[in-house]
Protein backbone atom coordinates (compact mmCIF):
# COMPACT_ATOMS: atom_id res chain seq x y z
CA UNK A 1 0.00 0.00 0.00
CA UNK A 2 1.46 3.46 -0.72
CA UNK A 3 1.46 6.82 1.09
CA UNK A 4 -2.32 7.80 -1.46
CA UNK A 5 -3.96 4.54 -0.92
CA UNK A 6 -3.42 5.28 2.55
CA UNK A 7 -4.18 8.53 2.60
CA UNK A 8 -7.17 7.79 0.64
CA UNK A 9 -8.27 5.00 2.91
CA UNK A 10 -7.96 6.88 6.31
CA UNK A 11 -10.15 9.94 4.53
CA UNK A 12 -12.91 7.02 3.78
CA UNK A 13 -12.04 5.89 7.39
CA UNK A 14 -12.12 9.37 9.29
CA UNK A 15 -15.78 10.62 9.24
CA UNK A 16 -16.81 6.91 10.22
CA UNK A 17 -14.38 6.99 13.25
CA UNK A 18 -15.93 10.81 14.13
CA UNK A 19 -19.61 9.18 13.97
CA UNK A 20 -18.92 5.73 16.17
CA UNK A 21 -16.61 8.79 18.89
CA UNK A 22 -19.68 10.80 18.96
CA UNK A 23 -22.48 7.79 18.84
CA UNK A 24 -20.66 6.47 21.97
CA UNK A 25 -20.07 9.37 23.98
CA UNK A 26 -23.75 10.56 23.31
CA UNK A 27 -25.00 7.18 24.13
CA UNK A 28 -23.25 6.74 27.21
CA UNK A 29 -23.94 9.66 28.73
CA UNK A 30 -27.90 9.21 29.47
CA UNK A 31 -26.46 5.99 30.98
CA UNK A 32 -24.29 8.23 33.78
CA UNK A 33 -27.11 10.24 34.34
CA UNK A 34 -29.48 7.10 34.66
CA UNK A 35 -26.88 6.25 37.25
CA UNK A 36 -27.35 9.30 39.29
CA UNK A 37 -30.95 9.12 39.42
CA UNK A 38 -30.76 5.46 40.80
CA UNK A 39 -28.18 6.18 43.19
CA UNK A 40 -30.22 9.49 44.66
CA UNK A 41 -33.43 7.11 44.76
CA UNK A 42 -31.01 4.42 46.91
CA UNK A 43 -30.53 7.81 48.78
CA UNK A 44 -33.89 8.82 49.59
CA UNK A 45 -35.02 5.25 50.18
CA UNK A 46 -31.94 5.15 52.85
CA UNK A 47 -33.35 8.29 54.55
CA UNK A 48 -36.71 7.71 54.33
CA UNK A 49 -36.15 3.88 56.18
CA UNK A 50 -37.81 4.13 59.71
CA UNK A 51 -35.78 4.28 62.73
CA UNK A 52 -35.84 1.75 65.53
CA UNK A 53 -38.63 2.81 67.28
CA UNK A 54 -41.08 2.92 63.96
CA UNK A 55 -40.06 -0.24 63.47
CA UNK A 56 -41.35 -1.37 66.79
CA UNK A 57 -44.54 0.28 66.50
CA UNK A 58 -44.69 -0.98 62.81
CA UNK A 59 -44.09 -4.92 64.27
CA UNK A 60 -47.08 -4.18 67.18
CA UNK A 61 -49.20 -2.74 64.27
CA UNK A 62 -48.47 -6.41 62.27
CA UNK A 63 -49.37 -8.21 65.61
CA UNK A 64 -52.32 -6.85 66.23
CA UNK A 65 -53.39 -7.13 62.35
CA UNK A 66 -52.36 -10.54 62.65
CA UNK A 67 -54.96 -10.89 65.99
CA UNK A 68 -57.77 -9.55 64.43
CA UNK A 69 -57.30 -11.92 61.22
CA UNK A 70 -57.36 -14.64 63.52
CA UNK A 71 -60.71 -13.37 65.41
CA UNK A 72 -62.51 -13.08 61.64
CA UNK A 73 -61.55 -16.39 60.61
CA UNK A 74 -62.37 -17.92 63.94
CA UNK A 75 -65.64 -15.73 63.79
CA UNK A 76 -66.36 -16.92 59.95
CA UNK A 77 -65.87 -20.77 60.99
CA UNK A 78 -68.32 -20.41 63.77
CA UNK A 79 -70.39 -18.90 61.21
CA UNK A 80 -70.08 -21.96 58.84
CA UNK A 81 -69.79 -24.72 61.34
CA UNK A 82 -73.15 -24.37 62.52
CA UNK A 83 -73.79 -20.40 63.68
CA UNK A 84 -76.56 -18.73 64.81
CA UNK A 85 -79.28 -19.04 61.41
CA UNK A 86 -82.15 -16.71 60.91
CA UNK A 87 -84.85 -19.73 61.92
CA UNK A 88 -82.85 -20.77 64.87
CA UNK A 89 -83.47 -20.43 68.35
CA UNK A 90 -81.99 -17.41 69.80
CA UNK A 91 -78.28 -17.74 71.66
CA UNK A 92 -78.15 -18.75 75.41
CA UNK A 93 -75.36 -16.34 76.42
CA UNK A 94 -76.00 -13.67 78.86
CA UNK A 95 -76.67 -10.61 75.64
CA UNK A 96 -78.63 -8.45 78.06
CA UNK A 97 -76.30 -7.70 80.45
CA UNK A 98 -73.05 -7.07 78.00
CA UNK A 99 -75.76 -4.87 76.32
CA UNK A 100 -76.36 -2.97 79.50
CA UNK A 101 -72.85 -2.68 79.99
CA UNK A 102 -72.30 -1.31 76.55
CA UNK A 103 -74.65 1.39 77.12
CA UNK A 104 -73.48 1.78 80.79
CA UNK A 105 -69.70 2.54 79.57
CA UNK A 106 -70.99 5.14 77.21
CA UNK A 107 -72.74 6.89 79.70
CA UNK A 108 -76.38 6.08 78.40
CA UNK A 109 -78.97 5.66 80.77
CA UNK A 110 -81.00 2.17 79.69
CA UNK A 111 -84.93 2.84 80.37
CA UNK A 112 -86.31 -0.95 78.94
CA UNK A 113 -85.03 -4.15 77.67
CA UNK A 114 -87.77 -6.39 75.72
CA UNK A 115 -86.52 -9.56 74.78
CA UNK A 116 -88.14 -10.49 71.50
CA UNK A 117 -90.85 -8.75 69.70
CA UNK A 118 -92.53 -7.36 72.59
CA UNK A 119 -91.72 -4.50 72.60
CA UNK A 120 -91.67 -3.45 69.00
CA UNK A 121 -94.34 -1.32 67.55
CA UNK A 122 -93.37 -1.14 63.80
CA UNK A 123 -93.68 -3.22 61.55
CA UNK A 124 -90.46 -5.47 61.01
CA UNK A 125 -88.41 -6.65 57.97
CA UNK A 126 -89.99 -8.58 55.04
CA UNK A 127 -87.04 -11.44 55.93
CA UNK A 128 -87.58 -11.17 59.26
CA UNK A 129 -91.38 -11.36 59.16
CA UNK A 130 -91.33 -14.21 56.52
CA UNK A 131 -88.56 -16.26 58.89
CA UNK A 132 -90.98 -16.97 61.35
CA UNK A 133 -91.63 -17.45 65.00
CA UNK A 134 -87.87 -17.97 65.86
CA UNK A 135 -86.37 -15.16 63.95
CA UNK A 136 -89.09 -12.93 66.19
CA UNK A 137 -87.74 -14.84 69.10
CA UNK A 138 -84.49 -13.53 68.40
CA UNK A 139 -85.49 -10.09 68.57
CA UNK A 140 -84.41 -7.57 71.09
CA UNK A 141 -85.28 -3.90 72.21
CA UNK A 142 -83.63 -1.44 74.29
CA UNK A 143 -84.88 2.17 75.00
CA UNK A 144 -82.10 4.34 76.48
CA UNK A 145 -81.17 8.41 77.10
CA UNK A 146 -77.98 9.47 76.01
CA UNK A 147 -76.32 12.24 73.89
CA UNK A 148 -75.73 11.18 70.00
CA UNK A 149 -72.14 11.41 70.52
CA UNK A 150 -72.22 8.62 73.15
CA UNK A 151 -74.89 7.04 71.13
CA UNK A 152 -72.72 6.67 67.69
CA UNK A 153 -69.53 5.64 70.25
CA UNK A 154 -72.13 2.58 71.51
CA UNK A 155 -73.00 1.54 67.97
CA UNK A 156 -69.41 1.22 67.11
CA UNK A 157 -68.91 -0.78 69.86
CA UNK A 158 -71.88 -3.06 69.73
CA UNK A 159 -70.19 -5.82 67.62
CA UNK A 160 -67.53 -6.13 70.20
CA UNK A 161 -70.61 -6.71 72.67
CA UNK A 162 -72.97 -8.78 70.87
CA UNK A 163 -70.79 -10.67 68.02
CA UNK A 164 -73.95 -11.69 65.92
CA UNK A 165 -75.73 -8.46 66.76
CA UNK A 166 -77.49 -6.98 63.88
CA UNK A 167 -79.07 -3.69 64.54
CA UNK A 168 -82.32 -3.36 62.41
CA UNK A 169 -83.52 0.17 63.55
CA UNK A 170 -82.30 3.02 65.60
CA UNK A 171 -85.24 5.54 66.33
CA UNK A 172 -84.80 9.14 68.17
CA UNK A 173 -87.24 10.53 70.26
CA UNK A 174 -86.36 14.30 70.78
CA UNK A 175 -86.31 15.80 74.30
CA UNK A 176 -89.65 17.89 74.95
CA UNK A 177 -87.01 20.87 76.10
CA UNK A 178 -83.85 21.97 75.07
CA UNK A 179 -82.97 22.12 78.54
CA UNK A 180 -84.61 18.81 79.66
CA UNK A 181 -82.73 15.73 79.36
CA UNK A 182 -81.19 13.98 76.78
CA UNK A 183 -83.41 12.58 74.11
CA UNK A 184 -84.77 8.56 73.74
CA UNK A 185 -83.47 6.40 71.88
CA UNK A 186 -84.97 2.90 70.62
CA UNK A 187 -82.47 0.37 69.44
CA UNK A 188 -84.02 -2.91 67.79
CA UNK A 189 -81.70 -5.66 67.24
CA UNK A 190 -81.82 -8.94 65.96
CA UNK A 191 -79.29 -11.12 67.72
Amino acid sequence: MNRESRQAFLLALLPALIAGAAYVYLHARPARSRVKVLQAEVDQATAARPGPGEEQTMRMLQASLGIEIERAKTRSGNDRAGGPRIGEPAPTADVGSRLAALLKAHGLTLLEDHPGAAGIDAKLPKALEDAGKNAKDRLRTLRFRGRYADVAAAMGGLKDAVDSGIPLRLEMKPAAERTAAPPEWTLVLWI
